[in-house]
């Protein structure tokens, strides 16, 4: 065999060796960090507008951090702390998709404002 070979199936090897069965644990105190996090994100999204613009990504944000909370109770550290991760992402994506659909709304009102005054310049000046 090649030198490089060699070597490269020699680090195959170590870092094969470092994915074993064991899991690495999760702090509850992380877990309970992103909780706080995703709680903190889903009031916020709640505060913009999305139980009226975003509801479906806001109850996925909500369902999530209480599966999250349940999985920490059952001391599944893991699990609860992807799941308060996922929560965490759901509830932003919610204040965005509120934030634009209000803009959407805004923008529309803006530019029927423009046309009726259009509208309005051009019967001024048709007199």
């Amino acid at each position: 065999m090649r030198p490089h070979t060699i070597l490269a199936l020699a680090l195959t090897g170590f870092m094969l060796s470092g994915c074993g069965s064991s899991k690495p644990t999760v702090d509850v105190r992380l877990a309970d960090m992103q909780m706080g996090a995703a709680q903190s994100s889903i009031h916020k999204a709640e505060t913009l507008g999305a139980r009226d613009h975003a509801p479906l990504q806001l109850r996925t944000a909500k369902q999530k951090l209480d599966a999250a909370r349940s999985a920490l109770k059952q001391g599944n550290n893991a699990l609860a702390l992807r799941l308060a991760e996922q929560a965490k992402v759901d509830a932003d994506l919610a204040e965005i998709s509120a934030l634009s659909k209000k803009s959407d709304a805004a923008v529309k009102q803006i530019r029927d404002s423009i046309e009726a005054l259009r509208d309005e310049m051009n019967r001024m000046g048709s007199r």
